[in-house]
């Protein structure tokens, strides 16, 4: 077993990368990743100088390595939610990731109590709402005789409340590609696969299933 930990800081004292912390974030972090994942990690560093983003190919694990200073990563936690007012599905933010990071290596308490301040979601309700209108307009979309326009309106209103759902138990990676995931864990069974049946099926779903469903998820995202 290569012991990462020991790569990473090696790599920063060959480097002369003096550092607050190494966060672990992505997939691998929320224990969603494969046998084929990166290992993706961010390393919080005290100078203000840009470091080149790095990916080290070790020969049991692909390690990516970024950098962020610490006045850079309160601008982006603190823009966080404003930059998802903005978004339809283009949701893999970086802020997002590193709320559901795990710390590899702490040396102080710098990035731990900047994480803290900015958690948990300031503006949940709002965010919630700008979703489910968001998804409300995709419905409006899907009444079309496209059929594939129909089933991408459908698709992408069912993503929409997943995110408010997700907002909502205070999911901070919003990436589309892992919402199925989330909702697994988190929404009740029976809600849960007719989600996914909507999602692999919903243009051959009556249009009442499809709103009754909907509103379901949205009583259950207000409760």
């Amino acid at each position: 077993m290569v012991d990462k930990k020991e790569i990473l800081e090696a790599y920063c004292i060959s480097n002369h990368i003096d550092y607050h912390c190494i966060l672990l974030h992505g997939s691998q972090a929320i224990g969603f990743a494969n046998q084929y994942s990166d290992y993706d990690y961010l390393i919080i560093t005290r100078d203000k100088g840009k470091k080149i983003d790095t990916f080290l190919d070790n020969t049991h694990c692909k390690i990516q390595l970024e950098f962020l200073d610490l006045s850079s990563l309160e601008q982006l936690l603190m823009q966080y939610e404003d930059t998802l007012f903005d978004r339809i599905s283009d949701l893999n933010l970086m802020a997002g990731r590193i709320h559901m990071s795990k710390m590899v290596v702490n040396r102080d308490d710098e990035v731990g109590k900047l994480m803290k301040h900015y958690r948990p979601f300031k503006q949940r309700s709002k965010l919630i709402e700008k979703f489910i209108y968001q998804a409300m307009n995709f419905y409006s979309d899907s009444k079309s005789s496209d059929f594939l326009l129909k089933k991408y309106s459908i698709d992408m209103m069912l993503r929409s409340l997943g995110v408010a759902y997700l907002i909502s138990k205070d999911i901070y990676w919003l990436h589309l590609k892992w919402q199925h995931r989330f909702m697994e864990i988190l929404l009740p069974v029976d809600m849960y696969e007719i989600y996914m049946r909507l999602l692999l099926e919903n243009a051959y779903y009556r249009d009442e299933d499809i709103v009754k469903y909907s509103k379901d998820l949205i009583q259950l995202i207000q409760e």
